[in-house]
């Protein structure tokens, strides 16, 4: 009695093996039906989605190149629009300096021409009021010497008349 019996005592066992080897022959034919039926268009899937991967990754790799060269590209436009700012910076420091001291002789100058012509200003001024005392001095001997001659013109008038 090496049988092995089940619950109800009948010896069920053979036949789950039987059931199990069918079951896995008859998926082993259904896979391999699968494969002669869609084996040709999931091996065709598989190729594409090969090379769509490849080409994925290529172009992510493209992408990241890009995105470096951009990045150095930026940092380099970077340090040159810094380097344009300190120079425009220095450039309009040492512009503004000029012009300070532009502005300063300007004024140095205009100051020192103020003055000369203040001085010569005060110069003619001198001169017009010398020149104007002369021409009172000699207005004054113009009027006397006038009397003068009224007073000979009489007298010359007054002898005639008594000669």
């Amino acid at each position: 009695m090496g049988e092995s019996y089940g619950i109800n005592g009948n010896n069920e066992e053979p036949k789950y093996r039987e059931n199990a080897e069918g079951d896995i022959n008859k998926a082993q034919e259904i896979e391999r039906i699968r494969d002669i039926i869609f084996g040709s268009q999931q091996k065709d899937i598989e190729r594409r989605l090969k090379t769509i991967e490849r080409n994925l990754e290529s172009a992510t790799e493209d992408l990241r190149g890009v995105k470096a060269s951009q990045s150095e590209g930026f940092s380099n436009m970077e340090v040159t629009i810094s380097s344009l700012e300190e120079k425009n910076s220095q450039d309009f420091d040492a512009i503004e300096a000029r012009l300070q001291n532009f502005r300063r002789e300007l004024l140095e100058k205009i100051t020192t021409m103020e003055r000369h012509l203040q001085d010569a200003i005060n110069m003619h001024r001198r001169d017009l009021n010398a020149q104007n005392e002369i021409l009172f001095e000699e207005k004054l001997d113009i009027k006397d010497l006038s009397k003068l001659l009224v007073e000979l013109g009489m007298r010359l008038a007054k002898d005639a008349s008594a000669s």
